[in-house]
């Protein structure tokens, strides 16, 4: 069936005129009297597009794409394919899929590994803080003090807050 063929037949159908058809469809009248009367040889797709979504028809139908019926899955839902094959589109999302669990996966051990470095740092620094005999924070109380005793926690505290305001 050719372009001609079909609009004729769908503007039989609706009963319009060319007129009313120029109207609707936005085409100039005379585009429309060549393209109903087959004197083109080759119509611009915009101007038959709108010819055929001003006539109710479907491109897919002029150009003999056939619709296939929806088909019924185990649970009774309907699966509508448009006569493509899916398996390309299922085949992308599976990649897409894998690499985003793959970078969810490396997301989540990578937090695991920083706040076990900061649960360590956090435990070595109240070690440090309540044993005040050994480690970093008896030697900024002895530079700070002239002392190494401990005992000097308030003092350690004042002279912390005196080493960060310098």
């Amino acid at each position: 069936m050719t372009i001609s063929e079909y609009l004729s037949r769908l503007k039989e159908e609706k009963s319009l005129t060319q007129q009313q058809i120029a109207e609707l469809s936005g085409v100039p009248m005379g585009t429309v009297s060549r393209i109903l009367a087959g004197q083109v040889e080759c119509p611009s797709f915009q101007a038959v597009a709108d010819m055929t979504r001003a006539l109710g028809g479907s491109l897919d139908e002029l150009a003999g794409i056939e619709r296939k019926e929806p088909e019924k899955t185990q649970d009774g839902s309907s699966d509508v394919r448009y006569g493509r094959d899916e398996t390309y589109e299922d085949k992308l999302a599976a990649i897409y899929r894998k690499s985003l669990d793959d970078k969810n996966r490396w997301i989540l051990l990578l937090f695991i590994i920083l706040m076990t470095l900061l649960v360590g740092v956090i435990a070595v620094l109240i070690y440090d803080f309540w044993n005040l005999d050994i480690g970093y924070i008896r030697q900024q109380m002895a530079n700070c003090t002239g002392k190494t005793e401990s005992g000097y926690k308030l003092q350690l505290l004042q002279c912390g807050l005196w080493i960060i305001h310098r």
